[in-house]
């Protein structure tokens, strides 16, 4: 990468694709699928001067994520995570996902206003 690290031999990166591949066939549920792009993204850090975060927590957090999507799956976007890299733990959304039905970034971020005051905020922007 950048004149940093010299490109394996063509036979070299034929042998890696084919591990990675057989290993791929393998997999049989999600959480097989997060293990694998997990140990596929270490192997790629290790090339690479990308700041270092934890990969395993990610995992972790993945299959949360799954298994929050299988219990219910009109709730699971209402969790909310903590960032691996900034330790930060996310907001709740104000408004539950399935009667969020406005996506603009006006919305999204709208903190203390009552809903009419956003409504008719949006609906001036939107003349204009």
């Amino acid at each position: 990468m950048m004149n940093r690290l010299e490109l394996p031999s063509k036979g070299e990166r034929r042998l890696d694709m084919d591990k990675w591949l057989e290993a791929n066939d393998k997999l049989e549920s999600s959480f097989d699928h997060v293990d694998f792009q997990t140990e596929y993204i270490k192997d790629l850090l290790k090339l690479s001067d990308y700041p270092d975060f934890n990969v395993d927590q990610v995992a972790v957090m993945f299959k949360e994520w799954l298994r929050d999507k299988d219990e219910n799956i009109l709730t699971y976007r209402d969790k909310t995570f903590q960032s691996v890299v900034t330790g930060t733990k996310a907001e709740t959304h104000h408004t539950e996902w399935m009667d969020e039905l406005d996506d603009s970034k006006e919305r999204y971020l709208y903190e203390n206003e009552s809903e009419e005051v956003v409504e008719e905020t949006l609906e001036k922007e939107s003349i204009l």
